[in-house]
């Protein structure tokens, strides 16, 4: 495959700061806030079920790492 040098110019960083788009900045909430904000233990609840519906693991079935790591 042909090989072409590409005459461009590096591009510069985008001026002062200001950027094109918006960032989402998330931070971790000690368990003390969100037992102290209805409003936060509910989102977190919510959170949690969600996790169990859609089955990311099983409540049910509980193993100690070793033995999964042995049957394995």
């Amino acid at each position: 495959m042909p090989v072409t040098h590409d005459p461009r110019e590096h591009q510069g960083k985008l001026a002062g700061g200001v950027f094109p788009f918006n960032a989402a900045v998330a931070r971790a909430v000690p368990k003390k806030d969100v037992h102290n904000n209805p409003d936060a233990l509910r989102s977190v609840m919510t959170e949690w079920d969600n996790l169990r519906k859609s089955g990311c693991w099983n409540d049910k079935n509980v193993q100690e790492w070793d033995g999964v790591a042995k049957a394995a």
